[in-house]
């Protein structure tokens, strides 16, 4: 049930749950915007691959076209901060596996 057909309507001061699920359906976060298009191609790219993610396109960048996080950053358009993370993270994640399988 939407804002015209409910019985609150006339005293309502915010959307309800559904209502506000609703309006929200088309948003997309900035992190999980597809970057393809918003780049130049790569070496590394498929010809007709998989859109990716902003955190598997600063990795594939930075580990496989070996940018930088100041390049990684204005070509995806987004921080410094948040590049360094996403490589920090992944580092971590690497040194693990790595320990893990001995």
């Amino acid at each position: 049930m939407l804002c015209q057909e409910c019985t609150k309507k006339p005293t309502c001061k915010k959307l309800c749950k559904k209502a506000e699920k609703y309006v929200s359906q088309d948003n997309v976060g900035r992190r999980e915007r597809l970057l393809r298009d918003l780049r130049e191609p790569s070496t590394t790219d498929l010809e007709k691959g998989p859109k990716i993610s902003t955190t598997e396109a600063c990795l594939q960048l930075f580990f496989l076209d070996r940018l930088s996080v100041k390049e990684i950053a204005k070509k995806l358009y987004v921080s410094d901060k948040y590049v360094y993370k996403v490589i920090a993270r992944a580092k971590i994640k690497i040194a693990a596996a790595i320990k893990k399988s001995g």
